[in-house]
């Protein structure tokens, strides 16, 4: 039987796959690495690239990629339509970044449990308040922008900001999020219980 699954994996081209970006990653990148090296890396190479990076959950190369583009080709720093899809990929990167280093390397019981209040809150602001300048400047120019517009508000509440700091033309009216039912709050006590170092080694070890 795993001699049958390695020959379909061996089948498989993973540079496409959109469920292994691991996987994806080690087609990808020794590519660009080869194309640098040669000097004929291509915009649509490297896009590619930083998106991949991030579905494999290296944020921050990925922002690497996506800030290096726009140092090497500064005209896309002004924001229009031709761009617009740069700037929201790298302010998901810091979204994404901001996750990583609060909700996973400094987990509580209330992180990731929207609405976001209490210990879910970032402690460590750098990704989200990057994300906010970014889709700030995004919806100045695109203000119907419906996705920028929530991930900024999600931005906000990560931050304990929301609804009081969110400019008033992008904020989502916050009775929105309120139940019509009261739901009693189920805790996350795993950390306290010891089964959240079980569960990280079963990730890390599925990872590597």
């Amino acid at each position: 039987m795993q001699d049958s699954i390695k020959k379909i994996i061996a089948q498989v081209d993973f540079s496409g796959h959109i469920y292994e970006p691991q996987r994806k990653l080690t087609v990808i990148e020794p590519q660009v690495l080869a194309m640098q090296q040669q000097e004929q890396l291509t915009v649509p190479a490297y896009i590619a690239y930083g998106e991949t990076l991030l579905e494999a959950g290296r944020s921050q190369d990925a922002i690497n990629v996506f800030e290096d583009l726009l140092e090497r080709y500064p005209v896309n720093k002004t924001i229009a339509v031709q761009n617009k899809g740069l700037h929201e990929a790298l302010a998901l990167c810091y979204l994404r970044l901001g996750e990583q280093r609060n909700c996973i390397e400094n987990h509580t019981g209330q992180s990731c449990i929207f609405p976001i209040a209490g210990d879910g809150i970032h402690t460590n602001t750098t990704g989200s308040a990057k994300a906010i300048t970014i889709y700030e400047n995004i919806l100045r120019v695109f203000p119907d922008d419906l996705r920028s517009r929530w991930l900024l508000n999600l931005a906000y509440m990560t931050l304990g900001k929301f609804p009081q700091e969110v400019p008033k033309q992008w904020l989502i009216d916050p009775k929105l999020f309120a139940s019509k039912n009261i739901i009693p709050t189920f805790e996350n006590t795993s950390m306290h219980l010891g089964s959240m170092s079980m569960t990280w080694l079963v990730v890390l070890s599925s990872t590597t």
